[in-house]
């Protein structure tokens, strides 16, 4: 199989290449920059690196879907910021879009597969206790990002012809490889101090290797539809707790509230 990833610099892309290569799978790697901290930097020799806009359709080279059987569409801005949103909808939206119709008219393709990463945030609002699972979809978090999140998830599933369609809603994802750093970004915030309050709720962690596994398995099986691929649920004031321990501060003054 050779798959075309976005993202390749990022935290899951890292380990979608570690764990393909294992398989023995080809990449075409798209990242805008090859940072040296970066798991891609390290296999650059053993993909083809591609770097261009992903926004910007004229941008991309003429061959980008040649001999490619899938495509992991990983690549997507996430900020917290309302001023941001434009940002966000022309990477998480427009660029979708954008890939996914220039995927579908390519000629002489043999392009079947597209994994979309999406999030568990287009799952959950945030309230309420039930077990989360896949049906919750639409309910997701008041956030920019959340939001455009979705519209794509939506947009796909409406487009998606007689493309196999696999989209997937990672949880909270910690370990190698986050150059940025993305979502290890908290650690740096306690080691910081810079987060003094939290809500004492719980939380899904997961390995981004375990995803990345469940995504390759997925392909394998031919799965279709939407997976929320998760790992262990922890209490916040439990989970600092474990920073403090790996971090070695001694204790975090972190304030739970309701």
């Amino acid at each position: 199989m050779k798959i075309l990833l976005t993202g390749a610099s990022g935290l899951l892309g890292a380990h979608l290449l570690e764990q393909g290569l294992e398989r023995g799978f080809e990449f075409k790697a798209v990242a805008r920059k090859v940072s040296r901290r970066s798991f891609l930097f390290q296999v650059k020799d053993q993909v083809e690196v591609l770097s261009f806009d992903l926004t910007n359709p004229k941008s991309w080279p003429a061959d980008i879907f040649d001999k490619i059987d899938a495509v992991i569409r990983c690549a997507g801005l996430a900020s917290p910021f309302a001023r941001d949103e434009e940002k966000m909808r022309l990477l998480n939206i427009d660029g979708t879009k954008n890939l996914f119709q220039a995927a579908k008219n390519y000629q002489n393709s043999q392009l079947k597969k597209w994994v979309q990463i999406s999030s568990v945030s287009t799952l959950s609002s945030g309230e309420g206790n039930e077990p989360l699972d896949e049906k919750w979809i639409g309910k997701f978090r008041p956030t920019s990002y959340a939001k455009t999140k979705y519209e794509a998830d939506c947009w796909l599933d409406d487009n998606r012809g007689e493309m196999d369609l696999l989209t997937i809603h990672p949880c909270y994802m910690l370990g190698p490889w986050d150059a940025r750093p993305s979502s290890g970004v908290i650690l740096f915030g306690f080691f910081l101090k810079r987060i003094k309050y939290l809500i004492d709720a719980t939380k899904n962690f997961v390995s981004p290797r375990d995803v990345a596994i469940g995504i390759y398995q997925a392909l394998k099986a031919k799965d279709q539809g939407h997976f929320i691929l998760g790992g262990v649920n922890i209490q916040l004031s439990a989970f600092v707790g474990l920073v403090a321990k790996y971090l070695q501060l001694g204790s975090i003054d972190t304030q739970f509230v309701d």
